[in-house]
C-alpha cells in the first residue's frame, strides 16, 4: 500500500508514523533478545517506512518530530545476520538516504556514528553485490545502491560528513569500492559523493591511493548512462587538485575526459 501515493498520504500522518516507529523500537528490543520471527516484522515495517519517506513532509516528520534517526542508525547493526539482516540494513539505509535531505540531518547522522557503522559493513556487501547473478533481486545490491544515495546526499550537504568518513579507517577505500558496483545508479551517485568529498583536501591523496582515478576513468568512458559518465568526469576534475592524482590522470590519458565534462574556464590550470 505504501508504494501508492494516496496510501502514503494516509500512512504518512504523524499518529500513524509514530505508531510505526514505536513498533520498530519495541521489536528491535525483543529481537535482540532472541525474538525469532520478530526480525521479519522489523523488515516489513522498515519497507513501509521507506516508501512513506518518499514524501518530503514525511521526511520532515521523521527527522524533526518523531526522531527516527537514532533508531535507523541502531538498525545498521541488525538483530539478526544473514539475508534477513541484510534486508533490515538495506531498508534502514533507504530511510536514512531519504531523511538525509532534511537540513541538518547529515550532521546528526555523523554525530550518531552512522558512517562508521555503514562503512564497516560496505566491503562485504559490495563484494556480494558485484557477484549477484540477479541484481534486481539482490538485497546486497539494494543495500549498496541506498548507501550510494546516502553518501551523495550527505556529502553534498555537509563537510562534517566527509570529515567523519575520512576519519574512519578504510572509509574512503570502502567508498571507492562502491564505484565498482554496476547495480542501479550506484556508480552515478557515488561519483557525486566523491566529487563533493574531494572538497575536503585531506581526502584527495587517500582517494587516489584507493584506486579512484582509474575506476572513474573507466566509468567516464564506458558507463551506459550519460549522467554517470558526466558525474565520473566531474569527480576526476575534483581529484586532479592533488598532484599524484593528476599524474595518474595524465598517465592514463584521463585529462581529455575532464575537458569533455568540465568547462576548462572553471578548472584551475595545472603546470
Amino acid at each position: 500500500m505504501a508504494s501508492d501515493a494516496s496510501w502514503r498520504a494516509k500512512l504518512g500522518e504523524k499518529a500513524r508514523l509514530g505508531l510505526l516507529c514505536k513498533v520498530l523500537q519495541i521489536d528491535l528490543s525483543l529481537a535482540q533478545r532472541g525474538g525469532g520471527g520478530l526480525a521479519e516484522v522489523v523488515q516489513n515495517a522498515l519497507g513501509v517506512l521507506a516508501n512513506c519517506a518518499l514524501e518530503p513532509t514525511v521526511q520532515l516528520l521523521l527527522v524533526e518530530e518523531l526522531k527516527v534517526m537514532p533508531v535507523m542508525v541502531a538498525l545498521l547493526t541488525p538483530p539478526t545476520e544473514g539475508a534477513m539482516g541484510t534486508a533490515i540494513v538495506a531498508r534502514s539505509i533507504i530511510v536514512l538516504s531519504r531523511c538525509a535531505k532534511i537540513p541538518g540531518a547529515p550532521d546528526t547522522l555523523a554525530g550518531l556514528g552512522a558512517f562508521a557503522k555503514l562503512l564497516a559493513r560496505l566491503p562485504a556487501h559490495t563484494k556480494a553485490a558485484k557477484a549477484a547473478s540477479e541484481p534486481a533481486e539482490s538485497e546486497d545490491c539494494r543495500l549498496v545502491d541506498a548507501a550510494g544515495r546516502l553518501l551523495a546526499v550527505c556529502a553534498m550537504a555537509s563537510t562534517a560528513t566527509t570529515e567523519k568518513i575520512a576519519a574512519v579507517k578504510g572509509g574512503l577505500k570502502a567508498v571507492v569500492g562502491l564505484l565498482e558496483v554496476e547495480s542501479g545508479t550506484c556508480q552515478a551517485n557515488v561519483s557525486v559523493a566523491v566529487s563533493n568529498m574531494a572538497k575536503v583536501p585531506q581526502t584527495l591523496r587517500p582517494f587516489g591511493k584507493a584506486g579512484a582515478v582509474p575506476t572513474l576513468i573507466n566509468l567516464a568512458h564506458k558507463h551506459a548512462l550519460q549522467t554517470a559518465r558526466q558525474n565520473a568526469g566531474i569527480a576526476l576534475a575534483a581529484l586532479a587538485k592533488d598532484e599524484d592524482n593528476l599524474a595518474q590522470l595524465k598517465e592514463l590519458h584521463g585529462i581529455e575526459i575532464i575537458h569533455h565534462y568540465v568547462k576548462p574556464l572553471n578548472m584551475k590550470k595545472k603546470a
